[in-house]
């Protein structure tokens, strides 16, 4: 039975179109030419650019009539000044779309580069904490094609993007934002290597139960976020240990976008706060810092929303007859702490090397001032930030 502690009262939004299946890039060229694009920037990075399926893709785009432009140089946890260079890239080339093709940076930075290059500005100037910012009133049209089961960057409407001055990241927010088409295909997963496998699908599982165990669920929400975390926890172990395994990394896919259409909608809470202000500081690929305190996050929230903890334990197929909300809600975190340590997860100390207490305040003030972290069901202070999550997480 589904856990509902939401009212009937929500507002649902997913305006893009979902492309899904093995082969599903083999359509490339005539989803571009469906929106109008003649000239579209595909942006990227250079590992992607330099694989056999991004190649074969361009050649597909060329071959139906376009001009795509390739700009292969996003980077990890993208920089305001990156999207920056984009844009001038993109206005200089005279294009007139996007295509976002690889991991949440690359499609990120399609975004930013789509939001300046329509509405002038940094993309500083449109992050949601500022109470001045700059309205979105226009994009150009924007394809998302991942190459990792994780961000599910490809159906939300979040730019989420690093203030090298802040050395902070921020989020852009707007229904704008979404991808006019998600072209998901998993063979374009097969070739991940292992850690980033498991790093990704570890992200997916944050932004799942981040989702769900938020103050801004919704039945919908709760009803995709449940079935996608089914597919992630039974498919995750397989698909990093059975690289070519089409059958887990296809459902891993699915899950990760299942995932993105639901917390798209409900919005993700502590644990991205800290894996945010982790990546920040440390600059840990972002699924990999989301991870690192997972199970100290959801033991924070877990008093708050304790019945609906005790179903995700029923989820990840634990006998949960005869415990109480108690226990089986405890199982849950067990159960996500089993998971990370089978698929390779390292501790906060050894992903970080060690925090000193001036990393730790860091880390704090970032947490304390990001904008997920309002979305927690249980208030957070920064004292338990540092006594209930960092040093707790530092201890195991």
């Amino acid at each position: 039975m589904l856990v509902v502690r939401t009212a009937a009262n929500f507002e649902w939004q997913m305006p893009a179109r979902v492309v899904f299946g093995l082969g599903a890039i083999g359509s490339i060229a005539d989803r571009t030419k469906s929106l109008g694009m003649t000239k579209p920037m595909v942006v990227t990075d250079k590992g992607i650019a330099d694989t056999d399926d991004f190649k074969a893709a361009i050649k597909k785009l060329e071959a139906g009539g376009t001009k795509p432009l390739v700009w292969p140089e996003v980077k990890p946890d993208p920089p305001d000044t990156s999207v920056h260079d984009g844009v001038k890239v993109y206005m200089e080339g005279k294009c007139d779309g996007l295509i976002g093709f690889g991991g949440g940076s690359s499609m990120d930075t399609a975004r930013g580069i789509g939001c300046i290059a329509m509405n002038g500005g940094r993309i500083n100037d449109y992050f949601a904490v500022n109470e001045d910012k700059l309205p979105i009133n226009s994009m150009p049209p924007l394809i998302c094609i991942p190459t990792t089961a994780g961000t599910a960057a490809e159906v939300t409407n979040v730019c989420v993007i690093s203030d090298t001055a802040k050395q902070q990241k921020f989020a852009c927010t707007d229904p704008l934002l979404y991808a006019k088409i998600a072209l998901l295909d998993p063979a374009l997963t097969f070739s991940l290597p292992q850690n980033l496998t498991a790093s990704t699908g570890m992200d997916a599982l944050c932004h799942a139960v981040g989702g769900y165990i938020s103050n801004m669920e919704n039945p919908v929400s709760d009803a995709l976020i449940l079935y996608a975390v089914e597919l992630i926890s039974k498919n995750l172990r397989r698909a990093v240990y059975v690289p070519d395994d089409a059958e887990a990394r296809t459902n891993m896919l699915l899950g990760s976008v299942i995932t993105g259409l639901g917390f798209g909608n409900s919005f993700p809470s502590l644990d991205h706060s800290v894996g945010h202000a982790l990546g920040a500081v440390f600059h840990i690929s972002h699924g990999l810092a989301c991870t690192l305190c997972l199970p100290q996050c959801l033991e924070f929230k877990r008093p708050a929303r304790m019945e609906k903890m005790a179903k995700l334990a029923e989820v990840f197929s634990i006998n949960t007859l005869g415990m109480t909300d108690e226990e089986a809600s405890r199982a849950s975190i067990e159960a996500i702490e089993e998971l990370m340590f089978d698929v390779g997860i390292p501790t906060l100390s050894e992903a970080t090397g060690g925090m000193s207490e001036d990393d730790v305040s860091k880390v704090t003030e970032k947490v304390m001032s990001d904008m997920c972290t309002g979305c927690s069901p249980r208030p957070i202070t920064a004292e338990q930030v540092v006594t209930e999550i960092l040093k707790k997480a530092l201890a195991e």
